[in-house]
Parts: structure tokens; sequence; C-alpha cells
């Protein structure tokens, strides 16, 4: 089950190193010894949370610079978070 809300920091994993390829960000998690390709959007999340970032405040990031619904952008992001977590990608303070 994620831990991921608006009201918790997220940073980067620390059990990873990445790289970035043509416009994508590959993350490969040295414990579990698996990589995986982040997108555009992916990218720009991996950048702002290389420093401890509340959930609601990155929403607001991403709401400013870009067009669409706060609560779809908000279900978004909290849904990749998620997925992070279950990659062991993210650090939850």
């Amino acid at each position: 089950m994620s831990t991921v809300s608006l009201d918790v920091v997220v940073s980067q994993g620390k059990n990873q190193v990445f790289s970035e390829l043509n416009d994508e960000v590959v993350l490969l998690n040295l414990e579990k010894a698996q990589y995986f390709c982040l997108d555009s959007m992916g990218k720009v999340i991996w950048y702002k949370i290389a420093e401890p970032i509340p959930v609601a405040e990155l929403v607001a990031q991403l709401c400013n610079s870009y067009n669409g619904p706060k609560d779809e952008i908000e279900k978004d992001v909290i849904s990749f978070l998620s997925e992070l977590e279950k990659l062991d990608c993210l650090w939850i303070e």
C-alpha cells in the first residue's frame, strides 16, 4: 500500500543511480539490479524531487508550469510517486 499523499515530503531514493538518455531518464536500482525509464514528465518530477519537497508543493509547482485541472495533476503525481515508491526509488519523510 502506498504511503504517498499531499501531506508527505518526498525525495529521490538512495538505492539507485540515474542517467539521461535522449529525452528520458533511466534509473538503475542497485539493490534489485533493475532499471526503469522515465518519460519527459517523469523526468521533470524526478529532478524536482532531487531535494526533499512536500508533495503538495510539487503539485502546486506543476500546476503553475502546465495547463490542466489541479485534481488531475494531483492524481497523476501521486500515482507516479506511488510507482516510484513500489520500485524503491522514492524516499518518504
